[in-house]
């Protein structure tokens, strides 16, 4: 007998309107304080997750019957509040990964910085969860 799986997991990106603010890395200690607070929500795990100066991107781990959308909204609405701006973001691009190579998604969101032009190499990105775990 088969049972469906009990997470999912899904690929996220959210983009601020201003290609050129720099909000969200000037204001990093929010955002992750953000992140924690919404991770008390429900389970939620970041397989990878690059925050640039104006795009957040990430793999996240979900219950089967989460609603990323919502979580995810939950927390760009909550950096905003608390970073007392009105930030315009553009919406959301969520996609359910599916059957598909999750560690290709994680090594594509940990090429975020490179692909915008920000570093030479992914490790050389400060923002991203490719330092985490390593000795």
């Amino acid at each position: 007998m088969t049972h469906a799986p009990l997470m999912r997991f899904w690929r996220l990106a959210h983009h601020l309107t201003d290609r050129t603010a720099t909000t969200l890395t000037d204001k990093i200690g929010l955002l992750r304080d953000c992140y924690r607070a919404e991770a008390t929500n429900g389970p939620m795990t970041a397989l990878a997750m690059v925050v640039l100066p104006h795009s957040v991107h990430a793999v996240w781990k979900l219950p089967k019957d989460a609603d990323p959308k919502k979580r995810w909204n939950r927390l760009s609405s909550s950096f905003s509040r608390h970073a007392g701006l009105s930030l315009a973001w553009h919406p959301p691009w969520i996609i359910d990964l599916g059957e598909t190579d999750i560690a290709t998604a994680v090594a594509q969101i940990h090429a975020q910085p490179v692909q915008w032009n920000l570093t030479a190499r992914p490790e050389d990105w400060p923002y991203s969860s490719i330092h985490h775990g390593r000795g």
